[in-house]
């Protein structure tokens, strides 16, 4: 069998005889036809049939991820095939089912948990919502609640009833329950997500160690765009505790000024701003990140001209909030500038 991608990695040009071919599919007792409009190839005296076509009558899933896509150099090609009693556990609303999971506590001095398995959509996810999972113990309260899943090659609200993918997550830190059981559910998409940091390296950015536990990091997508491309720019919040989670109490958000660079000198062109934060951030580099979209445009609607570009952050003096330890006392976070984070933005 092979697979018919007009975006493949370059190959050797062969010669092959197509012919239209109805292909009969017997699964036990069950048989089914092609339509007859599956286009066979004929090379060397070997048959090469679609495999996206085979595969699906076959009760299976096939995924495709071109070259240079989600970490993978070359093309990649994923087929699935697992029955509906593979998937044990279902959201309230039977959209989604996971099966064939794996939910490891390994050594936790060095990671988190991480929960790892296949889906299966019934129903196609709306685009305002995610998929995570909870945490839950013996009496049925929730411990802990997932980053959203990674699926293996596209996001949640691309997939399609019937399809069936890889997915892996990762939880706060904690340490396994005696008894614990898994939740999945379908939530709306929020403008801070929560993600744990694993590696030993912390994120740096504006508010340096001035804010301790609590770290301001900021990023971006992408230092060279085209012109008239959207830009994301992203902030992250972190606790570097390794005791306390931080609740902040209060909203907090900053902005991130756009300057352009004329004559050596750096003149403001836009200023963009988060959405609020407030809630919990666990402890062990628990953090929270959102992105705000900047369109190539100045604070007028004029679009910029190609050149070179410095976003930096600017934040409040400080975030009031609490520590897990001492719940009743109010603990006010420094998030000064000290850092003086500025980042590149090239527009060609």
């Amino acid at each position: 069998m092979a697979i018919c991608l007009a975006t493949a990695a370059s190959s050797s040009e062969v010669r092959a005889i197509l012919f239209p071919t109805v292909i009969t599919y017997q699964i036990n007792d069950e048989v089914t036809r092609s339509d007859g409009e599956d286009i066979i190839l004929n090379y060397n005296q070997h048959l090469y049939v679609p495999l996206r076509s085979f595969a699906e009558h076959m009760g299976s899933t096939v995924e495709y991820a071109p070259p240079g896509s989600y970490g993978h150099s070359k093309a990649t090609v994923s087929v699935y095939k697992l029955d509906d009693k593979d998937f044990t556990i279902f959201d309230e609303s039977n959209t989604v089912g996971m099966g064939k999971f794996t939910l490891s506590f390994d050594d936790l001095n060095y990671s988190a948990p991480l929960l790892t398995g296949t889906l299966k959509f019934n129903q196609s996810l709306p685009t305002d919502k995610q998929l995570v999972v909870s945490l839950l113990n013996q009496d049925g309260d929730v411990i802990a609640v997932s980053e959203q899943l990674k699926l293996a090659y596209r996001q949640a609200d691309e997939m399609v009833a019937g399809e069936i993918t890889k997915f892996s997550t990762e939880f706060p830190y904690i340490d396994e329950p005696d008894q614990y059981s898994l939740q999945l559910q379908i939530v709306p998409q929020t403008t801070w997500n929560f993600n744990q940091i694993y590696s030993e390296s912390v994120l740096t950015g504006a508010g340096g160690l001035d804010g301790y536990p609590l770290i301001v990091g900021t990023y971006i997508d992408a230092d060279t765009v085209k012109l008239n491309q959207s830009v994301e720019i992203g902030a992250r919040l972190i606790n570097i505790s390794d005791d306390d989670d931080i609740t902040i109490q209060e909203d907090l958000f900053f902005y991130l000024d756009i300057y352009k660079m004329e004559n050596n000198s750096r003149v403001l062109v836009r200023t963009l701003k988060t959405e609020p934060f407030t809630g919990n951030i666990p402890y062990r580099k628990g953090s929270y990140y959102t992105s705000v979209s900047w369109d190539q445009k100045d604070e007028n609607g004029n679009s910029l001209a190609k050149g070179e570009y410095w976003f930096k952050p600017r934040l409040p003096s400080q975030a009031t909030g609490t520590l897990s330890s001492d719940p009743e006392k109010t603990v006010t976070f420094e998030l000064e500038d000290s850092m003086g984070a500025n980042q590149i933005i090239l527009i060609e």
